[in-house]
């Protein structure tokens, strides 16, 4: 049947040349199966169908169907209707189509703008709505405050969407509710408008039980999420763009959000700029699967606590994403916040992570309040804090076959680190690669907090500023580092370093090299124990190193130590460089050590004389199976120590062991080759049993002081200057070089 507006309804047979003038007369006299073309014209459109009914306009454009005040402009009902509807503008109306009840809808270059509730609607098992290379613009919002959506499936309806534009519509662009079935392709959903009352704004929304597939589409511009999924929804999503999600007056931007026992699989999915998260995960029973995509242009939320996320999963959640890269974002990457919420991560990039001004600091990888994150090849670089964290008990972060490299200082708080635990949190790392972190590469502090490291490296570790050194790996105050098949090199400060009462660390063939004291002329041990710390180390080596080899510093400190080999400690701007020693009460237990090329001393137990703390004696130092050779002079720099007992302080001095004021030096099995004493004891107990003392520049060994006590037994001295124990009122000058003959103090000389 043909129809024109304003066309004779008297003459009227429904012809091409004597068309009816009504759409409703166009559509009367079609009958079941009919079709209706309208010419170009304005026509009133209040059209029940329960059949087959094709209305067709001849462009969008020139065509326009009015929809009545409180009802859609064409309403299909029943398992027998079938409506086409092409080629036309629909405007007004609470809808442009509403089917339901079984029906079927087809729409085809349609503009639907302005519709009072639901541009497009169906509900009921078996209704099918489809619509193709159209535009839904403008809906309004019905006065009981509901609608405002270009698109809505509910109630087992199906709704799919072809290269569709849904643009400024209200609360929620295009939603599937109640079970419904939501299905676009190519589609455009942009500048979804809020509320009066400023909520809502969301681009693509499901709810209660349904499901909406996307693919190839573009969500732009909306408001609280482009995508969301709630209430026990299923969201798919591929080759799709989200972008610029706006802040609502409540703060809630994210690009994707699934919550509420819902789940989402997005395949190929950008996400850019964001205004509060990249997606967001939240409550228990819900999972989202993100592959092969990316986020960009995260940003802060002021006044917020935690915003500016790449990836979140909260309060249950559990996340899984693989081959993503997430980049620019203003506080995380990616974590996991809650207990029994998880993140997987598998070959994942985050790059340019920024510093939050209302955070600690920004991190590339968070778990926080029970949460845990499971990460396998990943690299986190440029990351402005810390590569990954763990906060609060229970929280666990396992990073495997990754790298971190070169985290930004952010100007404040701690520095850049590679790893950070506290509070009880826990990260494991396997096979990772930590290279160019600003203060530390790891650090564990407080009671029950633990960083362990297998098959990893740590390297070029810098210090935060002049005023600072840094240390490769770091256990602070009840903290608890464990290190097995670790390297750590390249750094100024110290490469491991326990402090604190209750710090502990564990090292099992582990490797030190290279550590320098840096900017402040001090410093560079391979390993350095504090204030109560406690190490125990199996199967160590320390190579080049400066000041000190293996350090154990105040009350309380221990280090338990088995196959240690200690090469190469040069000496500081202090004048030393000693291999292995205990200051003030701290405490070494060494088993098979071998000590070569350090400077000054090799073993020593010697008390703390600063002016800023109490002097403290009771070192002490016992060592099983040691070989000292090539213990190098040095003169030693203490111009800052007052002391009325012998110090070594402008002397130039080589000692295998050396043991002072109420200290105490334990050796037995040992060798000691090329030196300046083999050993010296002065104001302390030196016990010395089953030992070999060769070819020592000074001589074999000296001791002075009323208070000093030796204890030598099976002690055999070989080509040294002087192979007898001499006595001296102060500290013995060595020789750099050998000396002249030897002079005889204690007659009979040999």
């Amino acid at each position: 049947m043909h129809v024109r507006a304003g066309a004779d309804a008297l003459m009227a047979d429904g012809s091409a040349a004597l068309p009816f003038a009504t759409l409703s007369a166009g559509a009367t006299n079609a009958g079941a199966g009919g079709w209706v073309l309208l010419a170009d014209g304005s026509y009133e459109a209040s059209l029940d169908v329960g059949s087959e009914l094709h209305v067709v306009g001849r462009c969008a454009a020139r065509v326009t169907l009015r929809g009545p005040n409180g009802r859609a402009a064409v309403t299909a009902i029943g398992t027998g209707a079938t409506v086409e509807l092409a080629g036309v503008t629909v405007a007004g109306g609470t809808s442009a189509v509403e089917a339901r009840d079984g029906a079927h809808a087809t729409l085809t270059g349609v503009v639907a703008h302005d519709a009072g509730q639901y541009a497009v609607a169906a509900q009921g098992a078996g209704t099918d709505l489809r619509v193709t290379s159209s535009v839904i613009r403008d809906t309004q919002i019905a006065a009981d405050g509901t609608g405002g959506l270009a698109a809505y499936a509910s109630i087992d309806a199906r709704i799919t969407l072809d290269r569709v534009a849904a643009v400024r519509n209200r609360q929620i662009g295009v939603a599937a509710n109640l079970r419904g079935r939501l299905t676009l392709t190519d589609v455009r959903v942009s500048d979804t408008l809020a509320s009066p009352d400023g909520r809502f704004g969301v681009g693509i929304g499901s709810d209660s039980g349904a499901t909406v597939d996307i693919t190839g589409s573009l969500a732009d511009g909306n408001r609280v999420a482009g995508i969301l999924g709630t209430g026990g929804s299923h969201v798919a999503a591929r080759d799709t763009i989200v972008r610029d999600t706006l802040l609502d007056r409540q703060n809630f931007a994210n690009g994707v959000d699934i919550e509420n026992r819902s789940d989402a699989v997005l395949d190929r999915v950008t996400i850019l700029r964001s205004g509060r998260h990249g997606i967001y995960a939240g409550n228990t029973g819900t999972s989202v699967r993100f592959t092969a995509g990316s986020i960009e242009h995260v940003n802060l939320v002021p006044g917020t606590e935690y915003s500016g996320v790449g990836v979140i999963a909260a309060v249950g959640a559990q996340v899984e994403i693989t081959g993503v890269h997430i980049d620019s974002v203003a506080a995380v990457g990616f974590g996991a916040t809650g207990a029994q919420t998880h993140v997987t991560a598998r070959e994942v990039v985050v790059t340019n992570v920024q510093f939050p001004t209302n955070a600690d600091i920004g991190v590339g990888i968070s778990a926080l309040y029970g949460g845990s994150v499971d990460v396998t090849r990943a690299l986190l670089a440029q990351v402005a804090g810390a590569g990954a964290v763990s906060r609060s008990a229970d929280s666990l972060v396992r990073i495997r076959e990754s790298v971190i490299r070169s985290p930004r200082f952010p100007g404040e708080g701690w520095g850049a680190i590679g790893l950070g635990v506290d509070m009880g949190g826990s990260i494991e790392a396997d096979r990772l690669l930590i290279d160019g972190a600003i203060l530390t590469g790891a650090l564990a502090q407080e009671a029950a907090s633990t960083v362990s490291l297998a098959r990893s490296v740590v390297q070029h570790v810098v210090a935060r500023g002049t005023d600072f050194s840094a240390a490769g790996v770091w256990a602070l105050a009840g903290g608890h580092a464990r290190l097995e098949h670790v390297r750590v090199a390249n750094g100024p400060g110290f490469g491991v370093s326990c402090g604190g009462a209750g710090a502990r660390m564990d090292l099992v063939d582990v490797g030190v090299e290279r550590i320098t004291s840096g900017s402040t002329g001090v410093f560079g041990h391979g390993v350095y124990v504090e204030e109560g710390g406690v190490v125990d180390a199996h199967r160590l080596a320390i190579v080049d190193t400066v000041e000190g080899g293996l350090v154990v510093f105040g009350r309380g400190s221990n280090a338990t130590l088995e196959d240690v080999w200690i090469d190469g400690v040069s000496p500081s701007r202090r004048g030393f460089g000693i291999a292995l020693i205990a200051f003030g009460q701290a405490a070494i237990a060494g088993t098979r050590v071998a000590i070569e090329r350090c400077s000054g001393a090799a073993v020593g137990a010697v008390p703390i004389r600063v002016p800023e703390r109490p002097f403290e004696s009771g070192a002490t130092t016992v060592v099983h199976d040691l070989y000292v050779g090539r213990v190098r002079s040095a003169t030693v720099v203490l111009d800052h120590i007052e002391s009325s007992m012998p110090t070594p302080a402008g002397r130039a001095v080589a000692y295998g062991l050396h043991v002072g004021e109420a200290s105490r030096l334990d050796v037995a099995r040992a060798l000691f080759s090329e030196g300046g004493y083999g050993f010296f004891a002065a104001h302390g107990t030196l016990r010395l049993e089953s030992a070999v003392i060769a070819r020592q520049l000074d001589g074999a060994a000296a001791f002075g002081g009323q208070d000093t006590m030796l204890i030598l037994r099976d002690v055999l001295p070989i080509a040294n200057a002087r192979d007898d124990v001499v006595q001296l009122d102060e500290l013995p000058q060595a020789s750099a070089l050998p000396p002249p003959s030897p002079v005889c103090l204690t007659p009979p000389c040999p």
